[in-house]
């Protein structure tokens, strides 16, 4: 069987390569940053002022709540 994740056409991307995309990208602190397919957060965990679209509610709830306990309650974006 297919999972969920398969059929959305969800992928993930690593940390590292999400902090780079994101250095690479994001010129000054005041910049925004849209990630239209945010997924698990990688990109926005790295960006302050970074907003994210998920289609899959379910997937977005479970990847703030892993976050949240994982980073102590506290944002890891600089």
């Amino acid at each position: 069987m297919i999972s969920r994740r398969k059929k959305l056409g969800q992928f993930f991307t690593p940390e590292t390569v999400a902090t780079a995309l994101v250095t690479w990208a994001v010129r000054k602190t005041e910049d925004c940053l849209l990630d239209p397919s945010c997924g698990d957060g990688q990109f926005l965990a790295c960006h302050r002022r970074a907003v994210g679209i998920e289609i899959d509610p379910e997937n977005a709830v479970d990847e703030l709540f892993v976050r949240t306990f994982r980073a102590g309650g506290r944002d890891r974006a600089a």
